[in-house]
């Protein structure tokens, strides 16, 4: 079982990490660190 990320896949998330962090604001600023197993229902307006 491989429990490491190519480093194709670590700059990929980082990428990611970075544009939500630079643009994920406003009115989406509230389900900014949201999701995951067992919050799916939270934010449900806000993540239309």
């Amino acid at each position: 079982m491989k429990l490491s990320f190519s480093k194709q896949d670590e700059q990929f998330r980082a990428e990611v990490a970075n544009w939500l962090a630079d643009n994920l604001c406003g009115e989406f600023e509230t389900i900014r660190w949201r999701g995951g197993p067992g919050d799916e229902h939270m934010f449900v307006e806000e993540r239309k």
